[in-house]
This record gives structure tokens, sequence and C-alpha cells, in this order.
């Protein structure tokens, strides 16, 4: 299998690294850019050396996938191992020559450092499309080097990656949400999607992308459901995968999509990162996420590269208006951790007897009253057309006013507005200016 040109100045780009006396590369390149084909290439050139390879994946369904990419590209099976990175931090094996880590911005996790551990001395390479962790912390502690490929603008004026069309409308604030290991709790979001979104989904997908094979995300497994039912209501043919789904169904449905037999694939972050169905047309996002990796990770899914197709995004929450599009992604800004509080245990009442007991008992201990189920109202459709983005309206912003904008909806400080006015060139209003002064001291 050929390389493209930028996939080969990668290789030779990683391997100058290495020769220069580097042990630990992160390579950066968008989704859809090929990693699994230049993994395969320096895996097959190591290979061919008689040394050993260890690829890790954090997900059962993509060792076969990257197993038959290595094996289209000649990788000696006998000295490389594909392997998940949850079996392995629970084994002991001979150290390998290299070690691949796919989706490295999960490097920072436990498991993956027991991993590391067991390699030290090994060379190291690490995959990813979003080089930024959940929790904020750096991959710098473990990688040496970065590598940045081509941008997604240039991957798409070169014709390796689909343009699209992004199309959105703030039916979902998510003012309020806590956020835990980087994404929003997954009860605030039961609780503001609980009224909203359902039928108006299905309708203005069938005004903008009706007949394109469409990938939804759902932030949980009863909304993903009922998103299915939704689209099979309206003669849509749909279905819905996640996590406990046995994995021959779960293959069958994958197949019934590739093949057009199914339109709409409802799932719970299970198509994000490394599933690879070229042909999906649309995405849609049906989840609000405070991770700008998982935005990128499930907007771009449908960006896969077919000669004349031209993807389409809808976004049914705040996540465009927060992190920009593919073309333009906002920049990141490192969020502090927030602090759990002590002794902060959920509560409630028992109506009978008045005491207080654990909000997951369903009954009461000190009288024996039989707490009734919360009781979730129906979905309320909401009337609303989601409308096109326009690039411009996601770029760099024009004004003061815009950064302020862009501040507050990202819950940033007052001082990342002066940082970003003096980075884009934009002129500070005078009422800001002593401010400003002391902050870039001048």
């Amino acid at each position: 299998m050929d390389l493209r040109p930028y996939q080969q100045t990668l290789v030779s780009t990683t391997k100058t690294k290495f020769r220069n006396g580097e042990h630990s590369v992160l390579v950066v390149l968008g989704c859809g850019g090929g990693k699994s084909v230049i993994a395969a290439k320096i895996a097959k050139q190591t290979t061919d050396k008689n040394h050993d390879v260890i690829f890790i994946v954090h997900r059962r369904e993509l060792c076969e996938q990257i197993r038959r990419t290595f094996n289209l590209c000649g990788v000696n099976p006998e000295r490389c191992r594909i392997e998940m990175v949850q079996t392995l931090c629970r084994r002991s094996f001979p150290k390998p020559k290299l070690l691949i880590i796919d989706e490295a911005h999960h490097v920072m996790a436990d498991s993956y450092q027991k991993v590391l551990d067991k390699c030290k001395g090994s060379y190291v390479i690490g995959f990813t499309a979003t080089p930024e962790r959940l929790d904020g912390k750096s991959l710098k502690d473990v990688f040496g080097t970065e590598i940045k490929g081509p941008t997604v603008q240039w991957l798409i004026d070169h014709k390796f990656l689909s343009d699209y069309t992004a199309y959105n409308a703030p039916l979902l604030s998510t003012e309020g949400m806590h956020i835990r290991h980087g994404d929003y709790v997954k009860d605030d979001i039961d609780a503001a999607m609980s009224t909203k979104l359902f039928g108006d989904a299905v309708n203005n997908w069938k005004r903008i992308a009706n007949g394109r094979k469409t990938i939804v995300y759902c932030h949980s497994v009863e909304a993903s459901k009922q998103i299915a039912e939704a689209y099979r209501a309206q003669g849509i043919s749909a279905a819905h995968l996640d996590g406990t789904t046995p994995k021959k169904e779960r293959e069958s449905i994958v197949q019934a999509f590739r093949d057009g037999t199914i339109e709409v694939l409802s799932n719970v972050d299970l198509f994000g990162e490394g599933f690879d169905v070229p042909d999906c047309e649309c995405v849609q996002l049906l989840r609000p996420t405070a991770s700008r990796t998982v935005f990128v990770q499930q907007s771009m899914r449908s960006m896969r590269y077919q000669e004349g197709k031209h993807a389409i995004i809808l976004d049914h929450t705040e996540n465009i208006a927060k992190f920009g599009t593919p073309k333009n992604l906002a920049p990141v800004v490192e969020r502090k951790k927030q602090q759990k509080k002590k002794n902060d245990l959920p509560v409630k009442y028992c109506p009978k007897c008045l005491a207080v007991i654990e909000s997951g008992q369903t009954v009461c201990p000190y009288c024996g009253y039989e707490l009734p189920r919360d009781e979730r109202k129906s979905p309320e459709l909401v009337e609303c057309s989601l409308k096109e983005v326009e690039e411009r309206s996601v770029m760099i912003p024009q004004t003061f006013a815009d950064i302020v904008n862009i501040q507050k909806r990202a819950g940033y400080k007052f001082a990342w507005c002066i940082y970003k006015a003096r980075e884009w060139k934009i002129q500070i209003p005078s009422k800001y200016r002593f401010y400003a002064r002391r902050i870039l001291g001048y």
C-alpha cells in the first residue's frame, strides 16, 4: 500500500527524530488522515529488521480493524502484537523495540502508564487527531516531541477529506452543568434534555440530510434507543448500538449500515475514535460535550473521503458555538480542575418519616417505606430549524465583543480576552486598556 506524500513525510520525520536521540514522538494528524496506514508502514519497517512491535488500542472492535490494515501493508504478524491496553497492562510480555499507541490522548490513564512502565527503553510513537486530554493533563510528560501533519483545510483542498456543511441551533444550554472526568455529568444532560429534541432531530434530518447514511451521537443508552425509534416511526430505517450489544449483532448492524439497508445508526460514544465507515455522509450531534477532543472525533466522522461526497454536520447543541468547526477550531485554553467537596453525598428525604437518606435508596432503611420512582415527562417536541453555519462566523473574531462572547460561553477568565485580542490584533476598548497594560506588562 503506497503512502500519500504527506504520510511519507510524517514517517521520515519520525525516523529522523529517533535517529537524533528522541525516544518518544507524538504524531498529530486529523481524523481521516490515515494514521493507521502510517503506523503500519513504520511497524513493517521495524518487523522487517526482525524487531518486535506492540500496537495498543483501547477498544476491542479496533483490534480487528487495525489487524486488517497491518496485514494489507505486509507487517509480519509474528513480530507484531495488536492488543487492548486493558489486557496488556495486566500481563507480562517481552519488551518490544517499538511501542505504538493509538488514540494517544488517552496515554495519561493508569492502564497506559502501566504498559509504558513495562516498555521503558522502547521507542514510543503515539497517534492522535486531538492532542488534548479531557482532564487538561499535558502529554508532554510522555512524548518528548510532537510532529504535526497537514491541517484539515489542506486535507480537504487536496481531496484527502470530504468537505462539509455544518448546521446548528443552540437548542440546549450547558449553563449550570457540572463537569466530571473532562465531560458533562450524564444526570445533568438528562435533566437538560428530558423535554427536548427527538421529533425536531428527525424533522431537521429529513429537511437537510434525507437519504444520507447518518451516525447519531446521544448522551445515554435510553436516549439513543428513543431517537432510533423516532426515526423508525417516520419510516426511516434506523438501529441503536451500545457497548453491551452482542458482538455478532453489532457486526451485523454495522454491515447493514455499510450496505445501506440501515440509514441511521444511533449510539453512545461507540463510533467516535477509530471507527472507519468511509461512506458515512452525515453526523447528528444530540449530546453536548465539554471536550474538544470528543467534538472533533464525532463531528469529523462523516468526512472520510469519497469522490463526490459532501458531508453534513447537524449540531443540536452548543458544540459548534463553543468549539468552532473542524476547519476553524477555537483555541484550546487549559481548564482548572474542579475541586471535589468533602462529604458531598447526594441525599433526599423519606416522604413518610422525613428521615434523610442516600438518594440512591429505593426503600427507607428507617421506616421501610417504598419510595416512588421519579417519573420523567415525555419529551417535548421543540420546533426549531437548524441553520447553515458560515465558516466566517466561527473563525477568528473580528471585534473585542466577539472575543468576550466566546469567553462567556466557554467560561474562561476575562484576562483570556486581553491575550487573545493581542494575538489576533484586535483593538482593546479604552475602558480596558489600563487592565490590559497590567496584564501584558507594558
